[in-house]
C-alpha cells in the first residue's frame, strides 16, 4: 500500500512538473497544470497565468507559484507541493465516481484540495431526514467532514444519486475559509488558520511600498528588555501580465517591551518605483520568521 501510494505521488509530481508541449496549439482547458492549480490559486494569479504568451512564461510562473508556497526555501524538499500531491492522489483512489472521471474532479476531490485533510470524517447510512421529518425512505450514504479551525462541517450525501457525494447545504463561512487557503502560502500547516497572522500593504507614488503589520499578531522575542521580530519580505512586480521584477529583502523591528504594549502596529517601508506606465499586479509575501507565518497581499494599480 506505501508503495502503491509513492509511485502515485511521484507520477503526478511528473506530470504536474512536466513542461507543457510546447509543440501543441495551447489551450487553457487542456492545460494539466491550471486545471487542478486554479483550485488553490488566487484571483491574480488566475488572471495572470490565463494571459502568460508564451510556453517558457508558464513554466517559469509554475516555478515560481511552488517556489512561494515552500515553508523551508533552503531544504530540497517543498512540503506545500508534497501536500498537494498527496491530496490528489487521496482523492483519485478514494473518490472516483465515474468510470473516465477523476477523483480530484469530485465534490470531495475540489474540497479536498482547497481546504486539505478534514480533522474528522464521519459516515453513517440511512433514510434521509431533515428537521426531524422524513425526506426520503431510500438508504442514503452521507459523509460529513468537520474542520476545527473554521469551526465548519461539510455535510457529503447521495439523495440524488447513488454514484455521486455531493454538497447540498453551503455553510456561511465556506467562502471565507476558501479565501483564506488561498491565501495562505504553507499547505501543509493547519495553524494558518488557528492564528491569523496577516498584513496591509499599498504602493506610494513617490516610490515606495508600505507595509503594516498589526503587534498583537506577532511572535516577538523577548532579550535584554527588547522585543525583537524579524520578517522577510518577498514581492513579485508584474507589469500588463508579464513579471519584470522581483524583490528579496528582510525587516528586523525592536522595540522596549513597555513601549511596545502601547503600539498597535509595525510599519515599515519597502523602495519600488513603477516608471513605466501599464497596469501593475504586486504580489507581496511576507514571512514571519520563526512561527509559521506566510501570508500575502496583492496590489493593483495603473501607472
Amino acid at each position: 500500500m506505501k508503495k502503491y501510494r509513492f509511485l502515485t505521488i511521484i507520477m503526478i509530481i511528473l506530470w504536474l512538473g512536466a513542461a507543457l508541449n510546447a509543440n501543441e496549439p495551447y489551450s487553457i482547458k487542456k492545460d494539466p497544470f491550471y486545471r487542478i492549480a486554479r483550485l488553490i490559486m488566487s484571483k491574480e494569479e488566475i488572471d495572470i497565468y490565463k494571459r502568460l504568451p508564451d510556453h517558457e512564461s508558464r513554466l517559469k510562473f509554475i516555478d515560481e507559484f511552488w517556489k512561494k508556497r515552500d515553508p523551508t526555501p533552503g531544504t530540497e524538499e517543498n512540503e506545500s507541493k508534497q501536500e498537494f500531491m498527496l491530496r490528489i492522489a487521496f482523492a483519485n483512489k478514494w473518490f472516483k465516481e465515474t468510470p473516465k472521471g477523476e477523483g480530484w474532479d469530485t465534490e470531495r476531490g475540489r474540497m479536498l484540495l482547497q481546504l486539505g485533510f478534514p480533522d474528522q470524517r464521519q459516515f453513517s447510512e440511512g433514510p434521509l431526514t431533515y428537521g426531524g421529518r422524513l425526506v426520503s425512505t431510500r438508504s442514503i450514504r452521507t459523509e460529513i467532514w468537520i474542520y476545527d479551525r473554521y469551526q465548519m462541517y461539510l455535510r457529503f450525501d447521495d439523495r440524488d444519486t447513488k454514484d455521486k457525494l455531493m454538497l447540498y447545504e453551503i455553510p456561511g463561512n465556506l467562502s471565507y475559509a476558501l479565501e483564506r487557503e488561498k491565501f495562505s502560502l504553507n499547505l501543509a500547516a493547519k495553524a494558518h488558520s488557528k492564528r491569523s497572522f496577516k498584513f496591509e500593504a499599498r504602493y506610494n507614488k513617490p516610490g515606495q511600498i508600505d507595509v503594516s503589520i498589526p503587534v498583537k499578531i506577532v511572535s516577538f522575542e523577548e532579550k535584554d528588555n527588547l522585543m525583537t521580530a524579524e520578517f522577510g519580505v518577498m514581492i513579485y512586480v508584474y507589469r500588463n501580465d508579464v513579471k519584470i521584477d522581483e524583490i528579496n529583502t528582510s525587516k528586523t523591528f525592536s522595540m522596549e517591551k513597555d513601549k511596545l504594549l502601547n503600539t498597535k502596529t509595525i510599519e515599515f517601508s519597502v523602495p519600488y518605483s513603477a516608471s513605466e506606465k501599464g497596469k501593475y499586479y504586486l504580489d507581496v509575501v511576507i514571512e514571519e520568521k520563526g512561527s509559521e507565518g506566510k501570508f500575502r497581499e496583492f496590489l493593483k494599480f495603473k501607472v
